[in-house]
């Protein structure tokens, strides 16, 4: 699965965006919740990669985009790729989930917020002045020292993301599994933190908790339960 053979069909993404990617199966279960909290923010645009879309899928498109428009002024866009999967299930979990950095490659964005599909934005907020923006916790090992959920970065830093992008397929090519995403982020990290001015997002950006107030809430689970009530009960209030 490198990304030189992907083939991206469907819109563009805007010059400044929120973006995410999924599998039909995420579209189905969280495209809704976050394209509604975005789009009754009205003041970002959202884009959304569906890899191996289905018939039904691609007709709620129509549909989302329609409330995305009504609370809105600001677009929706959404872009396909369809691919052979790997015979390893392992891999395809973790190209679904790392998909959305490789896809830089395709598009020149000028701001770009990359968050997991299955988060909600709660309050306003402004893309911050920082070329990049990331969640870091250097008290954790590697490598969930990084978390891969939120992840700014402007077209300044275009050297960060070619580096991270190569790591990363690289990561995926040889079955790394899950944590590809936050290692190559961490390494990237690491590689570049002295070149670039990086902004680091706390909980009152992203959390799991409503108690810490955040500015997107995220369907993170904590450690040995099956669900985050607090995502689950929001998530409820926007579909």
């Amino acid at each position: 699965m490198q990304n030189k053979s992907i083939e991206v069909r469907g819109d563009k993404p805007s010059n400044e965006t929120i973006f995410t990617a999924c599998d039909s199966i995420y579209f189905h279960n969280y495209a809704l919740g976050l394209s509604n909290s975005i789009a009754k923010l009205n003041s970002k645009n959202l884009h959304i990669h569906i890899i191996n879309p289905t018939k039904e899928i691609i007709n709620n498109v129509i549909e989302i985009k329609k409330k995305f428009n009504f609370f809105s002024a600001y677009s929706l866009t959404v872009s396909y790729e369809e691919i052979i999967l790997d015979a390893n299930n392992k891999k395809n979990k973790t190209y679904y989930a790392s998909s959305r950095f490789l896809l830089q490659d395709f598009f020149a964005i000028s701001k770009c917020l990359i968050v997991d599909i299955d988060s909600l934005f709660i309050k306003n907020f402004d893309f911050c002045s920082s070329d990049l923006g990331l969640v870091i916790d250097l008290n954790k090992p590697v490598p969930t020292a990084i978390k891969a959920g939120c992840f700014y970065f402007t077209k300044n830093a275009k050297e960060f993301l070619q580096f991270n992008n190569k790591l990363l397929a690289h990561l995926i090519d040889k079955g790394y599994g899950w944590f590809a995403d936050q290692l190559s982020l961490y390494v990237s990290y690491q590689k570049f933190k002295d070149q670039y001015d990086i902004h680091m997002f706390d909980k009152e950006f992203m959390s799991k908790k409503l108690n810490d107030n955040p500015i997107m809430i995220t369907n993170q689970r904590s450690d040995g339960k099956k669900n985050n009530i607090d995502f689950d009960k929001l998530y409820s209030e926007f579909i």
